[in-house]
């Protein structure tokens, strides 16, 4: 839909005291300018500058679909632009609506800017009707003349998602289905914020959120700026210098890991496998272990390390206890259901067993009777059951995740047998709480893409097999890797058996 002029508050003001609509825009713009400058509590760079004049010319624009991609590497002032445009463009009277693409991206955002911000999922998304908790269809969109803020776009993948055991979400392709919600209403405008250089969605090259080209094909008014200048100094400062050294390889001719600059001292420190465990044992009790997160290549190193972690450091035998972090690896509708303002448990969220009740075992499974804590979701508890032999799939001596979902699969359907009706079959089995149990991981170690969009305070970043035989660190890829993993810490990055250009054994 064509968004009108100007709808901010005051406009009809201008526009009754200027005949000239282009005069008009022209002042509107200036104070908006003005009223985010005022938030800042520095004076801007250059490219901050010209975010700022970019963001204004977005708010005041006549053109059809209006959307501005804010490009910015880490340290450059994202967040604290984001927080001075929240708070100057309130002063104006701007309806904003902030999201990101998951729960701890979200949190994050929200900490920052002290605003409500949800997952994409959740804003766009409605149950398809009572009957059928499985399909979400892009709701109806009752804000006009609204600026929407999307945090993280290099997240946002477009590639038609195929789950034929899960949930269908809208049309299948979430940055589509995310356009067509925002400016399905009147008069609506878009910023899309991300670094360019962290890991693209799975599957994908690039990330097509942070794409002019790509967004215009998809019929939108597209304008990009730039925050290429590092300005963060303090606490960060060693952790952005250096990230920033990994992306400027990124593109260069040889691709080469550089020398991490201030290692062994301050916010950075180099360690070696044989010293992870008393290191990251430091970090818990410094830090906290929920602000402390292990990143490595792969689901399964991940638990390893997690399962290493709970009986090395933790001392911790039985296989979940109170206290522990899970990190839920599928969406869940069931436990929530009663739960205002949560519709589902999302993929990626991280919760914390606060009590555990009675052991079962059915379908040559194991599951248990728990509540837990939604950290990222106000710190709401629920009861759930929990199928425990998620938590160490695919590791030796334990069950594979093909073979703990073949087992849950045939066994409920042979419960569910006897019901003749398909349909009413099928709706007996969605409620089953066994089929609905959380499936989650151990969340003291994650991939870089589950990490992606979170921040932790202390940070392991395994660089065990970068630039051994095994993996190639010229790679474009490998760079992104290293340097979306090493922007997740804000106080403390630990770099685990990084040598550049150099042959390694060791692996943690």
């Amino acid at each position: 839909m064509q968004p009108r002029l100007l709808f901010l508050p005051f406009a009809k003001d201008y526009t009754t005291l200027n005949n000239n609509l282009t005069h008009t825009r022209i002042l509107l713009t200036d104070i908006i300018v003005d009223a985010i400058k005022k938030r800042l509590t520095f004076e801007p760079t250059a490219d901050q500058e010209h975010a700022i004049v970019a963001i204004a010319r977005l708010v005041t624009s006549e053109k059809f679909c209006p959307t501005l991609i804010v490009n910015g590497f880490a340290g450059t002032g994202k967040t604290s632009l984001m927080r001075a445009t929240c708070d100057g463009l309130q002063m104006c009277g701007m309806e904003m609506v902030l999201m990101a693409p998951t729960g701890r991206a979200a949190k994050v955002l929200a900490n920052t800017t002290g605003r409500k911000v949800q997952t994409i999922h959740r804003t766009i998304f409605r149950q398809h009707s009572s009957t059928d908790s499985q399909n979400f269809d892009i709701g109806y969109n009752n804000h006009t003349h609204t600026l929407f803020i999307v945090d993280e776009g290099s997240l946002i993948g477009n590639d038609m998602s195929i789950n034929n055991n899960g949930p269908s979400w809208g049309e299948g392709r979430l940055l589509s289905d995310l356009i067509r919600y925002v400016f399905s209403a009147d008069d609506n405008r878009l910023i899309i914020i991300g670094d360019p250089d962290q890991l693209p969605p799975i599957g994908q090259i690039e990330a097509p959120a942070l794409s002019p080209d790509y967004l215009r094909d998809l019929g939108l008014t597209v304008g990009r700026c730039w925050l290429r200048e590092v300005v963060r100094q303090q606490n960060e400062g060693l952790i952005v210098r250096n990230a920033t050294a990994i992306r400027q390889e990124i593109d260069s001719i040889e691709g080469r890991l550089p020398i991490l600059k201030g290692a062994e001292c301050g916010e950075v420190e180099i360690i070696s496998g044989e010293n992870l465990m008393e290191k990251i044992e430091g970090a818990y009790n410094t830090y906290g272990t929920s602000n402390t997160m292990v990143v490595t290549r792969s689901n399964k190193q991940a638990t390893r390390i997690s399962m290493a972690l709970r009986t090395q450091v933790m001392y911790v035998e039985e296989v979940i206890t109170r206290g522990d972090l899970l990190m839920v690896m599928r969406n869940n509708y069931m436990w929530t259901s009663k739960t205002k303002d949560i519709d589902f448990i999302a993929n990626g969220d991280i919760v914390e067993v606060v009590s555990v009740g009675r052991h079962i075992s059915v379908y040559d499974l194991n599951f248990v009777e728990a509540s837990v804590r939604l950290i990222e979701n106000g710190g709401v508890d629920i009861d759930c059951y929990i199928l425990t032999d998620m938590l160490t799939a695919d590791m030796p001596n334990f069950k594979s995740s093909a073979e703990i979902f073949d087992n849950l699969q045939k066994g409920v359907e042979a419960d569910y047998g006897h019901t003749s009706n398909a349909r009413k079959r099928i709706e007996e089995m969605r409620k089953d709480v066994f089929l609905n149990a959380l499936q989650a991981r151990y969340a003291y170690a994650t991939t870089c893409h589950k990490a992606q969009g979170g921040q932790w305070k202390a940070v392991f970043v395994d660089a065990s097999l970068i630039g051994t035989t095994e993996t190639t660190a010229t790679t474009k890829e490998t760079l992104r890797w290293l340097y979306t993993a090493m922007t997740r810490a804000t106080e403390k990055l630990y770099v685990v058996n990084y040598m550049p250009n150099m042959q390694k054994s060791e692996d943690i």
